[in-house]
């Protein structure tokens, strides 16, 4: 049985237990980007819009390509440590 994490209907379908996590995560990092762009747009008022806007833009390639870089070094460990279980015949529980 699949523990549900939030309110669904009871015909949904396919839900997995992570499904809501993963909205509330979505949901608080949208809403505290959106803080901090509104903060850097707030202190850069005296600049014009192109370059204040230029600012929050390449603020949110640097937090996703390093977001992106993570998700990369997490994947690449999960698979060392797949093929080390592999190697030494280890069941995960």
């Amino acid at each position: 049985m699949v523990k549900r994490t939030c309110l669904t209907p009871t015909f949904a379908v396919g839900l997995e237990a992570g499904d809501c996590d993963t909205k509330s995560v979505q949901f608080f990092g949208g809403s505290v980007s959106v803080a901090v762009c509104g903060l850097l747009l707030h202190v850069q008022r005296n600049a014009g819009p192109a370059s204040a806007y230029q600012h929050v833009y390449w603020l949110l390639l640097t937090v996703s390509l390093v977001s992106l870089g993570l998700v990369q070094w997490y994947r690449r460990g999960r698979a060392r440590a797949a093929s080390d279980d592999e190697r030494w015949n280890v069941t995960s529980v």
